[in-house]
């Protein structure tokens, strides 16, 4: 899974959150401040606990040459990976 296409959902359920939600506006920021703090840690467990595995027992990491999760996501290749605007296509990959 890419970035672009882990974006689309939580920004739309934060935006519909910030907008929708009964509560103060400060109070709905710092709901969806803690909502994101809370995806970012998931996120980089995930990478560390696949770092952490040894490379015979994972399965290889689709878009590395190196089979390296930290590589895919933070390497020199990671930010380009998509078009500008975040749209990945023909082109983007």
């Amino acid at each position: 899974m890419s970035l672009p296409s882990a974006l689309p959902l939580p920004l739309s359920a934060g935006i519909g959150y910030l907008l929708a939600a009964p509560s103060g506006l400060f109070r709905r920021l710092g709901q969806l401040g803690v909502a994101g703090l809370v995806m970012l840690a998931v996120s980089l467990s995930w990478i560390a606990l696949y770092t952490v595995t040894p490379a015979a027992d994972r399965p290889y990491v689709d878009g590395s040459t190196s089979n390296s999760a930290v590589a895919m996501v933070f390497g020199p290749g990671a930010p380009p990976r998509c078009g500008r605007g975040w749209s990945c296509g023909a082109d983007g990959w």
